[in-house]
């Protein structure tokens, strides 16, 4: 949960005197709608996110997390309804031809949690250095990986 990222340092430092080999960061199990809101994960597939970036031009100054909330409120952003359809349509049939459909609402909804994801990949990344300085190897669980930056 985004809530209790920081802590994950202190979960590092606190093993580490248990003389173990690793630990597995995984997802909390959102039993309850509030937790589901508070969960530093989206449901968006990773296939869609980078097809989703290949549509736009590469610019690798900006992150893709950033890419992908400006082109999405720019749309959102567009007075005219009948134009933002249409910019959603054309960006909804590119995805088609790639078999990768995307959900311009959900994308939306999705949004605060691709910032948060930045933030958690970046805490991950911290905490890798840390736990290596232990001879602790930090895995991620298999739902976890972070997205890849951009090339």
């Amino acid at each position: 949960m985004y809530d209790n990222l920081e802590e994950l340092s202190k979960i590092v430092e606190v093993l580490a005197e248990q003389d173990i080999d690793y630990i597995l960061v995984s997802h909390v199990v959102p039993y309850l709608e509030e937790i589901s809101e508070k969960a530093a994960y989206i449901t968006i597939s990773r296939n869609q996110i980078e097809n989703l970036l290949s549509l736009e031009e590469k610019d690798v100054s900006t992150s893709f997390y950033d890419k992908i909330y400006h082109m999405v409120i720019n749309i959102e952003a567009i007075a005219d309804q009948k134009i933002a359809q249409f910019e959603k349509q054309t960006i909804w049939e590119k995805m088609l031809e790639k078999k990768c459909p995307i959900n311009f609402p959900f994308l939306l909804k999705s949004l605060n949690k691709l910032r948060i994801l930045k933030k958690v990949q970046e805490n991950f990344k911290l905490n890798e250095k840390i736990a290596s300085k232990y001879c602790i190897e930090l895995k991620w669980s298999c739902n976890l990986k972070p997205f890849p930056s951009p090339p």
